[in-house]
């Protein structure tokens, strides 16, 4: 059971960082917005 849920967290991490390989969050955008504020 604990080597299952290790491995499903693994898993998890994998989809997360793939998804923001693909999709990246927000926060580039904000810095842009506060270079451009400066």
């Amino acid at each position: 059971m604990e080597h299952n849920e290790i491995k499903s967290r693994q898993e998890s991490m994998i989809k997360y960082s793939s998804n923001h390989l693909f999709h990246p969050p927000s926060s580039p955008s904000r810095k842009m917005k506060k270079q451009k504020a400066k």
